[in-house]
C-alpha cells in the first residue's frame, strides 16, 4: 500500500513539472527570456561538416608585363556547357579561364559537378566564389547574413580542393556591407558594371567587365579587344550558357553559340592577346 501511494505521488509530480517545463519554455520562445541571442551558424545542406575545413591555396604563375593589354576569359554561374562546350575550345586554343561557382548549384540538373571542378582547376582554371546560392537580393542583407553566405560558399569549394580568392557577386548586386565583407574575406571583387581596367591602376574592389549576351554582336567584341591592345588595358570578357538555345528570348539572354565563342578565340589567337587569369594580373 506504501509502495502504491509513492507511486502514485511520483506520477503526481511528474505530470505536474511536464507542464510547468512546457510553459517555461514557451515564454522563453514567445517573450525571450532567455539569454542567449539567436547566432548564425554555417548552413550544412547535405550533412557535410564545415567546420573543420582548411583553406585551400592555389599558386598561379605570373604572367610577363605587356604594352598590348590583357583579356580574361570569365564564366558566371558553372553551368554545365561551360565544361561540356567552352572548356574543350578554350583548351584548343591553349587559353585559361575563370569560373565563378555558387556551391549550392553544383551537382544540380545543367551545372557542373565537383570532379568536373577540380578537372578545370587542374587544367589551370581559376575558381572564385559566386556566393552560396546566387540570391540575386544580396544586396539587401545583413552584414552577418552576408558574412555566412561568403563563409559557407568558401568552405564548400575548399572543402572540395577548389581555390575562392576572387568573389563574384550574383546578378552583379554591390552594396556598401556587400563591399566590406568581401574586403574582409578576398583579395578582389567583380560585378558586372561594363567598362575596362587600367592595369597600372586597378581597383581590385571594383573590376570592370564586357558582358557577352546573345544580343552582343561579333563586331563589339572585337572594338573591346582592339580597344584593349591599343591601350594597353585589362578587358574582362564575361559568359554564361554555350549552345543552350531554348526558343525564349529571356532564358536564352546570356547564351551564345560555340561558333560565335570560337570565333572570339580565334580572333584572340590572330591578335596574340595576352589571355589571363584574374589572380595573374592582381599580382603584377
Amino acid at each position: 500500500m506504501k509502495e502504491q501511494n509513492k507511486n502514485s505521488k511520483s506520477s503526481f509530480l511528474f505530470w505536474l513539472i511536464i507542464p510547468l517545463i512546457l510553459v517555461w519554455l514557451s515564454l522563453n520562445y514567445v517573450v525571450g527570456l532567455s539569454k542567449d541571442k539567436p547566432k548564425w551558424v554555417l548552413s550544412k545542406t547535405t550533412g557535410d561538416d564545415l567546420f573543420n575545413v582548411e583553406p585551400f591555396n592555389v599558386k598561379y604563375e605570373k604572367v610577363p608585363p605587356t604594352t598590348n593589354g590583357y583579356v580574361t576569359i570569365w564564366l558566371d554561374d558553372a553551368w554545365l556547357s561551360q565544361h561540356l562546350v567552352a572548356a574543350p575550345l578554350i583548351r584548343k586554343y591553349e587559353y585559361k579561364a575563370a569560373i565563378a561557382v555558387p556551391p549550392y548549384a553544383v551537382e544540380k540538373q545543367n551545372y557542373v559537378n565537383w570532379a568536373q571542378l577540380r578537372t578545370l582547376q587542374s587544367d589551370g582554371w581559376e575558381i572564385n566564389n559566386h556566393s552560396y546560392k546566387h540570391d540575386c537580393n544580396m544586396q539587401n542583407w545583413s552584414a552577418d547574413k552576408t558574412s555566412e553566405d561568403l563563409e559557407v560558399a568558401t568552405k564548400y569549394l575548399w572543402k572540395n580542393k577548389l581555390g575562392a580568392d576572387i568573389f563574384v557577386s550574383p546578378c552583379g548586386v554591390v552594396s556598401d556591407t556587400l563591399l566590406e565583407e568581401v574586403k574582409r574575406k578576398f583579395i578582389a571583387f567583380r560585378s558586372v558594371e561594363p567598362g575596362f581596367n587600367e592595369i597600372d591602376n586597378i581597383n581590385p574592389y571594383d573590376l570592370k567587365v564586357q558582358n557577352i549576351t546573345s544580343s552582343t554582336t561579333f563586331d563589339e567584341v572585337m572594338g573591346w579587344i582592339d580597344q584593349a591592345n591599343n591601350d594597353n588595358l585589362w578587358l574582362i570578357l564575361v559568359f554564361h550558357k554555350f549552345d543552350e538555345d531554348t526558343g525564349s528570348m529571356d532564358a536564352d539572354l546570356y547564351n551564345i553559340s560555340s561558333d560565335d565563342f570560337e570565333a572570339i578565340l580565334y580572333y584572340l589567337k590572330q591578335y596574340e592577346m595576352k589571355v589571363v587569369l584574374p589572380s595573374q594580373i592582381l599580382s603584377l
